[in-house]
């Protein structure tokens, strides 16, 4: 991971901000131009997921996945929030 935001950094999209909580890590932040390039690249990205992935699932099993990861994320949510 240390390796693609280097290359990030490098590119100008993210910048590396300290970790208020954890001195050993940092986050890494969109500049404007990273976000410009996201905007830009979101619907061919998006695009991919629904080619060769959303499009092989039946409603049945997009509304159990989306259960699933929507608990996932709430689990992290409620923990984060704890912090």
């Amino acid at each position: 991971m240390s390796r693609i935001v280097d290359e990030l950094l490098g590119a100008g999209l993210v910048v590396r901000t300290a970790n208020p909580d954890d001195g050993r890590s940092s986050f890494a932040e969109l500049t404007a131009r990273g976000r410009a390039e996201l905007r830009r690249s979101a619907p061919y990205y998006l695009a991919g997921i629904e080619e060769h992935f959303s499009s092989l699932l039946d409603p049945g099993e997009r509304r159990t996945l989306a259960t699933a990861l929507k608990r996932v994320a709430d689990h992290h949510h409620a923990e984060a929030s704890k912090r």
